[in-house]
């Protein structure tokens, strides 16, 4: 049995929110955030009725400025923003509906294509002896004590709870809280994104909490954030699940907190590189969108100091000084 590593209380600090953007557009707050680097854009979205059959897309910069030339309305309902991310591998938004995948394309200018929507069937029901094959040998033999006939008539996904994707590898995680517990579910596709081919596996997670909602990975460290919006806290997980870091965020604001993602800082005279977290906050009156940052500003010190070479007397001059 591996040893938990101890966590650690770390900083946090929110950047700014979209106010001005929600209060001068008629733009809805969003429940749902991802970001495009093909767009350069984060892509937002209200949720819609399960009859719905299309969505509107608004494409916002990372200056919290709205992109109506990049905005656009999409051919199915998303209905479930919380489990919908723009998949910067592979360039194509993956939203979960029911027990399905939905794969909506992008045209070269990264605008979605409405002509590229495609359903992908998750492992259900009858699915269960294969998606155990595809799991590692210690949770086979737990599910087998368990009773596997059990297990096998549970859907893959009981209760999705957000879902990030790696840029580097493509990979699909989904924070689930399944008949395991709260586990993140890594949905690994196959040549070229494949998702019919895709390989399942589990990293089960030992959080303090049950009331989890949002999970981001963070692409320049490769770790999971992972929202509490019961215990206001924010925990960082290792790649293995492990928690290193837990944030408050009491003292954010937030008042309905729904998906997170990581995109570049807003701030432009950061590092290119350094990445914030941006969190939808959909409430009626609330923001919309928040910056926060785990990145501790620094304080700059002077480290000359000044010195006196000699004083002069401007009433000795000759004339004297016009200014005096």
């Amino acid at each position: 049995m591996s040893t938990q590593p101890s966590s650690q209380t770390a900083s946090i600090r929110k950047v700014r929110d979209f106010e001005d953007l929600y209060d001068t557009s008629n733009v809805s707050a969003p429940s749902g955030i991802t970001y495009s680097n093909q767009l350069n854009r984060f892509l937002t979205f209200p949720a819609t009725s399960s009859s719905a059959t299309s969505s509107e897309i608004t494409a916002i910069a990372t200056t919290d400025v709205l992109d109506s030339g990049k905005s656009q309305r999409l051919g199915i309902g998303i209905t479930d923003p919380l489990n919908t991310a723009y998949d910067n591998r592979f360039n194509r938004l993956l939203t979960f509906q029911n027990n399905q995948i939905v794969e909506v394309g992008s045209n070269s200018d990264g605008t979605l294509a409405n002509d590229k929507i495609t359903r992908v069937i998750l492992p259900t029901q009858s699915d269960a002896v294969q998606l155990d094959a595809q799991l590692s040998t210690t949770e086979t033999t737990t599910e087998t004590t368990t009773g596997t006939s059990t297990v096998s008539r549970r859907n893959t996904f009981l209760n999705p709870q957000g879902i990030t994707i790696d840029t580097k590898s493509g990979a699909i995680y989904v924070l689930n809280s399944g008949i395991r517990g709260t586990e993140i579910v890594q949905i690994q596709p196959g040549a070229d994104g494949n998702l019919q081919t895709a390989a399942v596996s589990r990293i089960g997670l030992s959080l303090p909490t049950k009331s989890v909602r949002g999970i981001a990975i963070d692409p320049t460290t490769g770790r999971f954030q992972v929202l509490s919006p019961t215990e206001q806290k924010l925990y960082e997980l290792s790649a293995k699940g492990e928690i290193v870091a837990t944030r408050d965020v009491s003292g954010l604001g937030l008042r309905n907190p729904q998906s997170i993602t990581f995109a570049p800082s807003g701030d432009q005279t950061d590092d290119p590189n350094r990445q914030s977290i941006y969190i939808s906050d959909s409430t009626a009156g609330g923001v919309g969108v928040v910056e926060i940052s785990l990145v501790t500003p620094q304080n700059i010190q002077a480290t000359n100091t000044a010195t006196l070479i000699r004083t002069v007397n401007t009433s000795q001059f000759s004339p004297a000084s016009p200014m005096r």
